[in-house]
């Protein structure tokens, strides 16, 4: 949808599970990006309004395994390890 209308990017902001929480603490909110640019850009927006963001790594060489699904494109959630990466 978003492709057929035009849209140069998606941001998603959403709050996961406790596992963020648990690796960045309350004051900071995790960035996931595919796009260096667009995280550049996300996090240089943050700094200007006072919001703090922290890039994570999406780990897909790391996680991968963890999130494939039979039935779905992923699914969120791959284990205790790295759970704010696989939610």
């Amino acid at each position: 949808f978003a492709e057929g209308a035009g849209a140069e990017a998606i941001v998603d902001v959403a709050t996961l599970t406790g596992a963020c929480v648990v690796a960045l603490g309350e004051e900071y909110a995790g960035l996931w990006s595919n796009n260096q640019a667009l995280a550049d850009q996300l996090k240089a927006s943050a700094g200007a309004t006072g919001e703090k963001v922290w890039e994570m790594p999406l780990g897909e060489e790391a996680y991968g395994e963890m999130i494939k699904s039979k039935i779905a494109d992923l699914k969120n959630i791959g284990g205790k390890g790295g759970g704010a990466i696989t939610a």
